[in-house]
């Protein structure tokens, strides 16, 4: 399929389209250009983007799309967090502006018994993480009515340990369906998911997922643990702009909050160990402007949608680079400029394989192909002689040689036979007893030595 260059190329129904316009949907990402065809056409997509790059859009269009057209149909979106499936929901609501169609949140930490509600009142799409959504499936949800799935940040989901529960949800769902899935990376067990979920799916993959946009700068700044509080503050102060602040742990988190309160720096904090409501209020706050900075772990990495985000500091790197380049995916987004400041202290060395790609060792010389091997052999055995060759070692000698009736050493049988007749093999005794008496003699004399004679057998 053509890659689109305009929105008004997909002859979408007409309040989705007046609904992109408000939202200055002009010119479709290189993600929305290559997924928005294969979508709207009924086709599964595999697909693997860098983050920032529009997938949300990539995937939001052909669903509303789709439950415009088809009056009945559901659609369900599965993400790893409540701050990403929040995020979306967001986006589909402004989406589908002038429509019919009603969306429901069903993340942990809110109301069980109003999501049940919202689900009654005639939702047209639920967005779920995968725990809540399995808890309303005991209390009766049915999926049979679902023509589209979307399943965004696979392997997140993953590495949060939410492989049972997407085998367990996929039963639910009728075998008559669009799947698309999306993944920052395709390791072998992203592709075990998307053969149980997939059928016949377009691949698409938009750059390269394990380097960071063009747009980002990266900067390191070395410094010493101690230092850290110091270097934060003097950036705040000299830097225009919003902040958001990663650190490691949530203790950590907590202490470096604490630090730019009391310096009176207004921030906000964001981590699994806050509750919903609070999390949200941090979000919402920092939306709104009213927060300069966020400190927040490796959650917000991938539930962050704010387009004016500045700077990123990693004030502690991430334990590998799948993370890092999430976290400064963070900034630098839809079009706009953005700096990555890394904080290095001696023990990160440098950030080796975590800021820079992680260096490949250099594996075993490829053996040569056998035509080629055999030339050299030849052209070796031509100029330099039999032994520097190889000589009898060499296995293509071999395998010719035993086809044509020769022994190991390129002779003869009934000559390699002959060498090991009795006769031969007593002349070799006596010589071999002679240069012995001859050298103890010498020894005895004290003269030099002679060397052992060689001769032909």
């Amino acid at each position: 399929m053509k890659k689109i260059t305009s929105f008004t190329q997909l002859n979408l129904p007409s309040a989705l389209a007046k609904a992109l316009e408000k939202m200055k949907f002009l010119v479709p990402t290189p993600v929305q250009a290559a997924s928005l065809p294969p979508g709207l056409a009924g086709i599964d997509i595999l697909g693997t983007a860098q983050t920032g790059t529009g997938k949300t859009a990539a995937f939001g269009i052909p669903l509303l799309a789709k439950l415009s057209r088809q009056p009945g149909m559901k659609a369900v979106v599965l993400a790893p967090t409540r701050e990403l499936a929040a995020q979306i929901h967001q986006v589909l609501l402004r989406m589908s502006e002038g429509t019919k169609l009603k969306g429901a949140l069903l993340v942990g930490g809110e109301s069980f018994l109003q999501q049940k509600l919202d689900v009654k009142a005639g939702a047209d799409y639920f967005v779920c993480t995968p725990g809540r959504l399995i808890d309303h499936l005991t209390a009766g949800l049915k999926l049979t009515k679902v023509g589209l799935l979307v399943l965004d940040e696979v392997d997140r989901m993953l590495d949060m340990g939410f492989a049972p529960q997407l085998t367990e949800i996929e039963p639910h769902l009728p075998a008559e369906r669009q799947t698309l899935l999306f993944s920052a990376t395709l390791p072998k067990e992203i592709l075990a998911v998307a053969s149980q979920y997939l059928r016949d799916p377009v691949r698409v993959s938009i750059g390269a997922t394990t380097q960071p946009m063009d747009r980002v700068v990266q900067e390191n700044c070395p410094t010493t643990h101690l230092q850290k509080n110091d270097l934060l503050l003097k950036h705040l102060k000299e830097r225009e702009g919003r902040f958001l602040i990663f650190a490691r742990t949530q203790h950590r988190a907590n202490r470096v909050h604490q630090m730019l309160e009391r310096n009176r720096i207004k921030a906000v904090l964001l981590h699994g160990g806050r509750t919903q409501n609070q999390r949200k209020q941090a979000l919402d706050d920092f939306r709104a402007g009213g927060r300069r900075a966020m400190v927040a772990t490796d959650l917000a990495g991938r539930g962050i949608d704010i387009d004016d985000i500045r700077w990123v500091i990693n004030y502690d790197l991430p334990v590998n680079r799948e993370d890092y380049i999430h976290r400064i995916g963070r900034t630098a987004r839809n079009g706009r400029e953005g700096t990555a400041l890394n904080y290095l202290t001696p023990e990160d060395q440098g950030g080796k394989g975590i800021i820079s790609p992680p260096e490949r060792k250099p594996g075993p010389p490829k053996a040569p192909s056998q035509v080629k091997a055999v030339k050299e052999s030849r052209s070796a055995w031509r100029k330099d002689g039999w032994r520097r060759a190889g000589g009898r070692n060499r296995p293509e000698f071999q395998k010719r040689a035993a086809s044509q009736g020769y022994g190991h050493e390129g002779q003869k049988q009934e000559k390699r036979q002959s060498a090991k007749s009795p006769t031969a093999t007593k002349k070799n005794k006596r010589r071999r007893l002679g240069d012995t008496r001859l050298r103890d003699a010498a020894r005895k004399l004290g003269e030099p030595v002679p060397k052992p004679k060689r001769g032909k057998n």
